[in-house]
């Protein structure tokens, strides 16, 4: 049986990234996206890239409380 290797760059540039999921959710409906980022992405990138503020124009950054499974971050 032969191996198949990857190439160091491939390699390296998949594990840079991370699988995330990005919810916001209402009493009767949600937003849920499914993203991979860099392991490196900030919060708020996040965020944007997931498309949410475009979809729900009350969502403030400045004022909406985010959280990672249930707790709050900053």
């Amino acid at each position: 049986m032969s191996e198949q290797r990857q190439n160091p760059e491939e390699q390296k540039s998949e594990e840079q990234k991370i699988n995330v999921e990005v919810l916001y959710a209402y009493p009767d409906k949600y937003f849920l996206k499914k993203l991979q980022v860099p392991q490196n992405a900030t919060i708020q990138t996040i965020i944007l890239l997931s498309g949410v503020l475009e979809k729900y124009t009350e969502i403030d950054l400045r004022e909406n409380k985010v959280g990672i499974f249930s707790r709050p971050q900053n």
